[in-house]
């Protein structure tokens, strides 16, 4: 907790220290005098720092200020979880709010683009305190879980030499998977995808092999079955990853998706363990 109370006190403390820096600045220019467009920039330089940092330290996530006080109540408490679901809480007061400020605005001031750009802030301000907490109660739940307990072990592979309309009449439709790993006779030579497969046109199905357009195994992802669950899920954030292989001293053991382990998230979830 220490260290992202040092982090996320880093950014209020900068905007904070430039507005200092720019309102000094624009004090010297209006006293020296003949500069006033340089005193009137930083000045406005300085307001919006100023103001930066106030709305940064607000307790509430996803702001810095959120951060700070999660760290300051996990350090205290010694429960992430708990920490997280408060500050994310008041976030989440805070976006209401700032959504109910948008519209009086409007409907006060007349001025729709202000009472939108409230709105629309409050509304990434909702969105990001339930993702972060919905993230700290994944890696709670899953934390400590190998990889070896949510893979699937009984793995569909297909050979090298299949052509890719048989890849996708007797691989695809049938088992109705994306990914399945390549093998040359006994030996594990990479991954192809259905992702690969669309990349090619349909005219030429026949004509092509599964080796045409597989990723070589140097280049795929593996995991290994001690591996930890969060660790894995990590790394299959980004939208393009797919299922990682398993392996074990070089020889394929399982493969695992994000659905297979949020699958068992799920299951922690319904059982009131997560």
């Amino acid at each position: 907790g220490r260290s992202e109370f040092l982090i996320a006190l880093a950014g209020p403390a900068t905007s904070l220290v430039l507005a200092l820096l720019f309102g000094a600045v624009s004090i010297v220019a209006y006293i020296a005098g003949g500069a006033r467009v340089v005193a009137a920039i930083a000045q406005y330089v300085a307001i919006a720092n100023f103001i930066l940092g106030l709305f940064n330290m607000i307790p509430g996530f996803p702001l810095d200020g959120g951060r700070i006080l999660r760290a300051i109540l996990w350090d205290r408490w010694n429960d992430m979880a708990r920490a997280t679901r408060v500050v994310s809480q008041i976030g989440n007061a805070f976006a209401l709010f700032l959504m109910v400020l948008g519209v009086l605005q409007f409907f006060v001031t007349q001025s729709l683009l202000s009472g939108l750009w409230l709105v629309f802030i409050g509304l990434f301000m909702k969105q990001s305190a339930l993702g972060s907490y919905q993230a700290v109660v994944v890696k709670a739940a899953l934390s400590g879980v190998p990889v070896s307990q949510v893979m699937t072990e009984n793995v569909v592979t297909v050979d090298w030499l299949t052509p890719i309309d048989e890849l996708v009449r007797e691989y695809i439709y049938k088992h109705q998977f994306t990914h399945f790993p390549v093998f040359n006779r006994d030996e594990l030579v990479g991954m192809v995808s259905l992702g690969q497969v669309k990349s090619v046109p349909k005219e030429v199905w026949v004509f092509k092999q599964v080796r045409d357009l597989m990723t070589p195994l140097d280049d795929v992802p593996v995991l290994k079955p001690a591996d930890d669950a969060v660790e894995a899920l990590t790394r299959m954030a980004s939208p393009e990853s797919g299922p990682m292989l398993v392996l074990e001293e070089g020889r394929l053991v399982g493969i695992v998706s994000r659905r297979d382990i949020m699958n068992l998230f799920r299951i922690k979830s319904d059982l009131g363990v997560a």
